[in-house]
């Protein structure tokens, strides 16, 4: 592999966690491993905050609601009653012009 030495500790570890499943799926006695292969990847992951004013949902939200406003700028219909269809093919529409 030639990506970085923490995208090769990753690939690495999430190969070990698939031959681990596998070991358990034959009968093999992986718990231990097992668990402190998940919570390596446990540590790895940082959640994004979505409890303030600047949480995500907010944020996609926000987008969401601007987004909408600019489509409707740009069709006499009602934008938050096109299907998905009708949304992104505005959007797609708008971004060619």
């Amino acid at each position: 592999m030639f990506g970085s030495g923490y995208e090769n500790t990753v690939l690495s570890r999430m190969t070990e966690r698939n031959m681990l499943l596998l070991d358990e799926i034959l009968g093999k006695d992986v718990e231990k491993k097992l668990k402190t292969n998940e919570d390596y990847f446990k540590s790895i992951i940082k959640p994004q905050n979505f409890r303030d004013e600047n949480s995500i949902e907010l944020k996609y939200d926000r987008d969401f609601e601007k987004t909408n406003n600019i489509l409707s700028t740009h069709t006499s219909r009602d934008v938050t009653m096109m299907t998905v269809k009708e949304y992104f093919g505005l959007v797609n529409f708008i971004q060619k012009d």
